[in-house]
């Protein structure tokens, strides 16, 4: 299958993820893009993406948990599980481009297979080499 170049910007947005991935200024969670537990606020990979992408006119909006009374989650655009199409309209379809790519989703990476943010961001470096031939 032949693939879309990524466009400029999208290459662009990946490199700064994945620098932030590896940054260590995220704490590492499961199952929702963003939520506080004992005091710790944690994102998954998606949910590091939205937020170093948030449009001005976007926030996180605290709710109460869907999954569990004992901590915080929150919303972005009502999204509690995946990128919304808000930030995606900016940024591209990033996740849908290296599911195509790798066969791989990257919630399942996050969440099911427990990848941590640096096997991510190896994993997000091979895609931006193998996409720029």
């Amino acid at each position: 299958m032949t693939l879309t170049p990524l466009t400029p910007q999208m290459r662009s947005v990946v490199r700064k993820w994945i620098k932030t991935l590896r940054s260590g200024k995220y704490e590492q969670g499961r199952g929702r893009l963003r939520y506080s537990f004992d005091n710790t606020m944690r994102y998954c990979c998606l949910g590091v993406l939205c937020d170093i992408n948030l449009p001005a006119n976007a926030e996180w909006i605290e709710k109460p948990n869907p999954l569990s009374p004992l901590d915080t989650a929150y919303s972005l655009f009502g999204e509690y599980f995946t990128t919304p199409p808000e930030i995606e309209e900016n940024i591209g379809k990033i996740q849908t481009h290296f599911m195509d790519w790798s066969g791989l989703s990257l919630i399942g990476l996050n969440d099911v297979e427990g990848a941590t943010f640096d096997e991510i961001a190896d994993m997000l470096d091979l895609w931006l080499l193998d996409t720029a031939k």
